[in-house]
């Protein structure tokens, strides 16, 4: 509804020809100042002030990584020599000595998601690949975001070396289903990553992860 305005002029046309005393005009000139100082209709919803969702990933809380001691890297030993064996009558060839000069393979090893604290070792690009990964299609859940839910969960999530995803396991719960649930999900989403570098000599990387869900008011 549109707050009514009074034109002055209409007044002076209705008391025109009248006799009118300098009272009845101060009047109203004053209630024609009142009415054009009437606020207009209040809004039903009044506004609400603007919010940003964001999701970071942080370093791992210090006891769970000190329970979580990487696996020892198990060695595969090299192959033993294999000794002179006689040669049998009717055999022209003889068994010599075996050697494999191949490289130790080491079982696995564990990492944190946390690029900063790997940045001068051999992970470094491959974790920046893994995060990039993830974060592109990592979102704030809608569930969480109606209902302005908040909270953070500790993962791990292992890889095979041509990039395969092995299992994903939470190792600190948040307190709210729909964002450990909606965590999980995207890392499945995101796999399968890039193989493993050939500097790698592992079959098996563990990978830790701290996925926080927070808002903030603009």
């Amino acid at each position: 509804m549109k707050p009514t305005v009074i034109h002055i002029s209409h007044l002076f046309k209705f008391y025109a020809g009248r006799r009118f005393t300098p009272f009845i005009a101060a009047s109203i000139a004053i209630h024609t100042v009142l009415l054009c100082a009437l606020p207009g209709p209040s809004e039903k919803n009044p506004r609400i002030k603007p919010e940003t969702f964001q999701v970071d990933l942080i370093p791992p809380p210090s006891e769970i990584s000190k329970k979580i001691i990487p696996t020892p890297l198990t060695k595969v030993p090299p192959q033993e020599k294999i000794k002179k064996v006689p040669v049998t009558k009717g055999s022209s060839k003889k068994i010599g000595s075996l050697k494999n000069d191949s490289p130790l393979q080491e079982e696995e090893a564990t990492v944190t998601l946390f690029t900063d604290e790997h940045k001068d070792t051999k992970y470094s690009a491959y974790l920046a690949h893994l995060k990039q990964k993830i974060g592109s299609i990592w979102e704030y859940p809608v569930e969480a975001k109606e209902k302005h839910l908040q909270g953070e969960l500790t993962l791990r999530f292992s890889l095979r070396p041509d990039g395969s995803l092995v299992d994903v396991k939470i190792l600190e719960f948040s307190r709210h289903p729909v964002i450990n649930q909606d965590t999980v999900r995207t890392i499945y989403a995101a796999a399968p990553f890039k193989p493993f570098p050939k500097e790698f000599t592992i079959a098996r990387l563990n990978v830790l992860a701290t996925f926080k869900y927070q808002i903030a008011a603009d």
